[in-house]
């Protein structure tokens, strides 16, 4: 099934083909040929450009072309502590606990203060997609998401959660809720995987399935409104037979994480999905043929990107990114093979 990716696609894609889909020894000749071509690929070659000695890429975190997104591209794209560029941005990464606030000002320190995301949770949530979470700094931040997953499953009404305050909707004091940096930071790290854990978010997620569609709630600090970063948290249960390109893509990027959460299995809406998910690919013959387009796709930043080719002007392109995501989320939602 995988031979046509492997014969259209770019190095990125065969990379994480091979290592996430078959398995293939990162020591392999086959894995390290195709991580010096990822190298060469000129987002990769324009980030490492920036790097700086220390290993931090550009001045700014937060936002397009800072650290964050840059850390993001060069993870999606195949690289990993194995590779001495990645290596000097994970261990600059690690070590600061300043210039995470870099485009985020007050509001990353804020949203940290009332338990709702902020700059240390969108550091964790990196390094775990990195592979790196036993740092202390980061447990903490996966023992916080789990408390905000549990808040999830002890709500009645999403009346619980939030208030309306001059035509918005803000929250209630002391309420802790999950965005997608608390999702992504359990989507890649292992530690926190008990049974309870496990049986915890199931019934979370089958709570956010039930509230969808949850409307944009704002933190209320003194005079300022802070929207939290809930990109993808809106909607666990979207018309998939009507969705806009825009809606496509928050719904790979969500259903990637969920997959890789380990719940799809336990929720009959996110399986049913999952199941269209795989009847289209049955259809288009092994390949996803919708020709997706959106900014949402090619843009790389905080919550954007996934395209991994190069561009989008060649459909045989767009397909292979497409099915290679589509793949992945059958896969980890343990659907690849069965029916």
């Amino acid at each position: 099934m995988l031979e046509d990716i492997f014969k259209h696609s770019c190095p990125s894609i065969k990379l994480r083909s091979l290592s996430e889909l078959l398995f293939i020894a990162q020591d392999s000749p086959e894995i390290q040929s195709l991580r010096n071509k990822v190298l060469t690929d000129c987002r990769v070659r324009d980030i490492l450009n920036r790097q700086k000695p220390d290993g931090w890429i550009t001045d700014g975190f937060h936002g397009y072309g800072g650290m964050e997104a840059s850390f993001r591209l060069l993870s999606e794209m195949g690289l990993s502590k194995a590779d001495a560029a990645m290596e000097r941005a994970i261990d600059a990464l690690a070590a600061d606990s300043d210039r995470i606030y870099l485009g985020l000002a007050k509001v990353g320190r804020t949203l940290h203060e009332f338990g709702l995301g902020g700059g240390l949770m969108i550091k964790a949530s990196l390094l775990a997609q990195a592979g790196i979470e036993s740092a202390s700094d980061v447990q903490s931040q996966i023992q916080a998401a789990l408390d905000h997953f549990r808040t999830v499953t002890r709500v009645t009404s999403l009346n619980e959660v939030y208030e309306p305050y001059r035509g918005k909707s803000v929250f209630r004091a002391g309420v802790n809720w999950p965005s997608i940096y608390h999702l992504r930071l359990l989507a890649y790290s292992q530690s926190w995987r008990s049974s309870g854990n496990r049986d915890m978010l199931v019934s979370a997620i089958r709570k956010l399935v039930a509230f969808s569609p949850i409307r944009q709630i704002y933190l209320k600090h003194k005079s300022q409104l802070i929207a939290p970063a809930s990109f993808c948290m809106h909607n666990f249960l979207p018309p998939m037979h009507s969705m806009s390109d825009a809606d496509w893509m928050m719904w790979f990027h969500r259903m990637e994480l969920l997959a890789r959460l380990g719940v799809v299995q336990s929720v009959p809406q996110l399986m049913s999905q999952v199941r269209n998910l795989k009847k289209m690919i049955i259809e288009g013959f092994g390949k996803y043929t919708k020709l997706l387009r959106h900014d949402y796709f090619r843009r790389w930043g905080a919550y954007s990107g996934m395209m991994l080719e190069k561009d989008w002007k060649n459909e045989e392109r767009r397909r292979s990114d497409l099915t290679f995501r589509s793949y992945l989320i059958l896969h980890k939602s343990d659907m690849l093979v069965t029916a």
